[in-house]
C-alpha cells in the first residue's frame, strides 16, 4: 500500500495512511437491500450486453472495413 501512496504523489505519513486505509478497506462495509441487489444485478448484466454487442458490432465493421480495403490492392500473382 505504501508503494501505491507513493505512485499517487504522495510523500508524507505514508505508513500511518497505509494502515489507516488497510483498516478501512478490511472493515464491515454497509449492505445494501435485496432489492438494491437485485436492481445493480439486472443493470450490470444489461450493460454487460450492451458492451458484448457494441465490441462485437465494431470487430465486424473492422473487418469489413479491412476487406474493403485489401481488394482494391493487387498482389504479385495478379500482376
Amino acid at each position: 500500500m505504501v508503494t501505491l501512496l507513493r505512485r499517487g504523489g504522495r510523500q508524507r505519513k505514508l505508513q500511518s495512511t497505509a494502515e489507516h486505509v488497510v483498516a478501512a478497506l478490511r472493515a464491515e462495509q454497509l449492505a445494501a437491500r435485496p432489492v438494491v441487489v437485485g436492481a445493480y444485478a439486472a443493470s450490470t448484466t444489461a450493460l454487460v450486453a450492451v458492451i458484448a454487442a457494441l465490441s462485437a458490432q465494431v470487430n465486424v465493421f473492422w473487418v469489413s472495413r479491412w476487406v474493403s480495403l485489401l481488394a482494391g490492392t493487387r498482389t504479385l500473382r495478379s500482376i
